[in-house]
C-alpha cells in the first residue's frame, strides 16, 4: 500500500509542524497522512493487530481513535 501512496505535502507539513513526522514515526510502515496533514492514520490487516497497536499508541501519542471500516 505504501509503495503506491504519496503524498507530496508530507515534506512541507512535516518542517512546519514536526509532531506530523514524530506521528509517522511511531505509525512505522503502517503511517500515511490525509490532505495537508490533518489527519495521521494507520491501516491494519485485522482486528487484532488493531487492537494490539491501538494499546501501545494510546501511550505514546495524546490521541488515538481505533475504528474498523
Amino acid at each position: 500500500l505504501k509503495s503506491v501512496m504519496k503524498n507530496d505535502l508530507y515534506l512541507p507539513a512535516s518542517n512546519l509542524l514536526p509532531d506530523i513526522a514524530n506521528s509517522m514515526s511511531i505509525l512505522e510502515e503502517n503511517a500515511f497522512m490525509t490532505g495537508s496533514g490533518a489527519t495521521v492514520y494507520s491501516v491494519f490487516s485485522g482486528r487484532k493487530e488493531r487492537d494490539r497497536e491501538y494499546k501501545r499508541l494510546k501511550k505514546l501519542v495524546p490521541v488515538v481513535k481505533a475504528e474498523s471500516v
